[in-house]
């Protein structure tokens, strides 16, 4: 099983919990603790720090576009490898499996579908973690 199905059952299994959010944490992106506290310092609906992918592309979409932006700045798609959620989100909207089914994760299909259901989606471009991937494929 890939990325989407372990996201999908980390987050079926939080809401058994009583967790007020979902802190989400690729193994190969490797925030500081210091970045980790201030993601949680946040009052928002869903929000991300930044990474790149292996590609050296960052990890955001804003108007169909990679986007790399300033401080906090409301964006299209993030990528949940290093993001937080409030619970009431995970609630609402199941995280799907991929279109097409071969893609490793579905970040930007639950995006959309957040966004749709009217929650804002975030990212403070101020937070960038190291992605130990970047560049090896």
């Amino acid at each position: 099983k890939t990325i989407w199905y372990t996201r999908q059952e980390m987050l079926r299994q939080g809401l058994l919990t009583p967790a007020t959010h979902f802190l989400q944490i690729d193994t190969d992106v490797i925030p500081s603790n210091e970045q980790i506290d201030k993601l949680l310092s946040y009052d928002e609906d869903f929000i991300s720090g930044y990474y790149q992918d292996t590609m050296k592309n960052p990890c955001v979409i804003k108007n169909n576009n990679y986007y790399l932006g300033k401080g906090v700045e409301e964006v299209d798609v993030l990528s949940m490898g290093f993001s937080l959620m409030k619970r009431e989100v995970a609630e609402e909207i199941e995280y799907p499996e991929p279109s097409p089914s071969n893609k490793i994760d579905a970040d930007t299909e639950f995006c959309n579908l957040v966004r749709k259901a009217g929650f804002k989606i975030k990212v403070d471009f101020d937070l960038c973690a190291p992605q130990l991937l970047l560049g090896k494929f």
